[in-house]
């Protein structure tokens, strides 16, 4: 019962726990304010549901507990609880928070925002985070089917850069070139060497404990190697 009172405790300073309600699903738990509208509810965890089903057999793997899900009514409510800016439709931060479905399906992007994070989840699961930044927003990138339009660039010179321009989601333009380059990087290896390689890099992180070994391993060349390939030659 804590552990549920510390959860609905996010949803925002101005909605109650009295207010709250729960949706549940065979593999997830839906918390919202009762003042969105239950098909909006459904759609999203029919969507998560169907995701979940699909990716599974993608990854060969399916989370064993029930997944929480926070989804807000307004968007300055997922703002203030996230302290993410307004283009940013959900996060998954150890809790899958979400902006309102209606929101979302009227962007045309309520699937490919919540594959993309679902496929965080999973990607964490299997890796328990032993993965850098670049290939998870990458991967999730591809495994959603995304596109990304933008108007800034800038001279990247390395994975650490990458990233950095990954964490700074306050200027839309930036983050989707920083998406851009890290779903670019992740096509070319699923190209080259295959998707399957892709999926033995992820479970063999945990038995070396370091992405880097794994990946010399995996691919028979440096991680380094791949660098260079992409910020310090033509490409």
């Amino acid at each position: 019962m804590r552990a549920t009172l510390i959860l609905l405790s996010f949803l925002t300073a101005n909605l109650s726990i009295s207010q709250s309600q729960q949706y549940h699903s065979k593999n997830f738990i839906a918390y919202h304010s009762n003042d969105i509208e239950h098909y909006w509810i459904n759609k999203c965890i029919s969507t998560l549901e169907n995701i979940y089903e699909s990716l599974g057999e993608i990854f060969n793997y399916f989370p064993k507990k029930p997944i929480s899900v926070i989804i807000y009514s307004k968007t300055w409510q997922f703002t203030q609880a996230t302290k993410l800016p307004y283009h940013i439709g959900a996060i998954f931060d150890g809790t899958l928070k979400i902006q309102h479905p209606k929101i979302l399906h009227k962007k045309k992007i309520l699937k490919s925002i919540l594959t993309h994070e679902y496929t965080h989840i999973i990607i964490n699961e299997i890796t328990k985070r032993k993965i850098p930044l670049w290939f998870n927003e990458g991967l999730a990138s591809y495994i959603a089917n995304q596109n990304y339009f933008f108007k800034f660039q800038t001279k990247i010179k390395s994975f650490n850069e990458l990233n950095q321009l990954l964490t700074n989601k306050k200027s839309k333009q930036q983050l989707q070139y920083a998406y851009s380059i890290s779903l670019k990087i992740i096509k070319h290896l699923i190209n080259k060497y295959s998707f399957s390689k892709i999926l033995k890099l992820l479970h063999h992180v945990n038995t070396t404990n370091s992405f880097n070994k794994s990946f010399k391993i995996i691919y028979n060349f440096k991680l380094i190697d791949l660098e260079n390939h992409f910020f310090h030659t033509k490409n």
